[in-house]
């Protein structure tokens, strides 16, 4: 069953892709460095967590999607995306034991998912803005 559902995913993951990809992770990772940098001296605290959860999303945005969402650039690691994702998370504990519901809030309006949860309408926007750039 494992080998069945991966089947697809393999050739984003053949030795020849991962290494076409080390340079996009070097340019990344030194954007990141850089960032750091800015922070050097400030006393300001640098959210590890965010900062790096905005290293991962920019990777795998340019390589799934061909387009970087930037989110290193933001000028405190998009703290608000490291939010949304733990709504997503916290969401698939429950449409794991309720999957029907899957189905409603991917037909509900963005904006009564906004009234519901802020962080999850992050995601569901992103969801939406994925789906139309590659149809």
């Amino acid at each position: 069953m494992h080998r069945l559902r991966r089947a697809p995913l393999n050739p984003f993951f053949s030795k020849q892709r991962v290494t076409k990809l080390q340079g996009l992770v070097w340019d990344l990772s030194d954007k990141l460095c850089a960032r750091f940098e800015e922070y050097r001296g400030t006393g300001k605290p640098v959210l590890i967590r965010s900062a790096y959860s905005c290293l991962s999303t920019d990777t795998i945005t340019t390589y799934a999607f061909d387009r970087c969402w930037n989110l290193l650039d933001d000028k405190e690691f998009a703290p608000w995306w490291n939010k949304s994702v733990a709504a997503l998370a916290e969401s698939g504990l429950y449409m794991r034991h309720v999957p029907w519901l899957i189905r409603i809030v991917n037909k509900m309006p963005l904006s009564l998912i906004r009234v519901l949860s802020r962080d999850f309408a992050t995601i569901m926007q992103y969801n939406l803005h994925v789906r139309l750039s590659h149809p």
